[in-house]
């Protein structure tokens, strides 16, 4: 899966999320007491250590590697308990499932966490917040 890169019309290959093995594999639009798909149930979400909650219609409501894991595109892993672990700071997903949510989020104040904000935004391939990211850090040198 690919990633987006700073420099416009390139993109770069960009490791996302944990490969399960065969065993661990499970369809995410599925829910795993029932095995019926209904956006509307809850996806859980280990991001380092900080747990999430949020439905497969968040998920899916943009073109994110996000989205891809519940269209068949990528392999994830999931504990025992059923939580899909993604090996990245947990810091700004909470964020990151606010934009998707409500497609804009108020932006830190302070650059270092809009930074960190980009990186975790171009992981994931949340483009928009990606442009946001960049624009209020171009503002900010100007």
């Amino acid at each position: 899966m690919s990633g987006v890169s700073d420099t416009p019309g390139e993109r770069a290959e960009v490791p996302l999320l944990l490969v399960a093995s065969p065993a661990d594999r499970k369809p995410l639009a599925t829910s795993p007491t029932t095995g019926t798909s209904s956006s509307s149930k809850y996806v859980k979400f280990n991001v380092g250590g900080c747990l999430h909650y949020t439905t497969v219609q968040t998920l899916s409501k943009q073109e994110t590697a996000l989205k891809a894991m519940f269209h068949g595109n990528m392999e994830v892993l999931r504990d025992q308990e059923g939580w899909i672990l993604v090996d990245r700071s947990g810091k700004h997903f909470g964020t990151l499932l606010n934009y998707l949510r409500d497609g804009a989020i108020p932006l830190p104040e302070a650059v270092r966490e809009i930074k960190e904000l980009l990186l975790e935004a171009k992981y994931y391939l949340i483009e928009g917040l990606v442009e946001d990211c960049q624009q209020a850090l171009k503002v900010g040198r100007e």
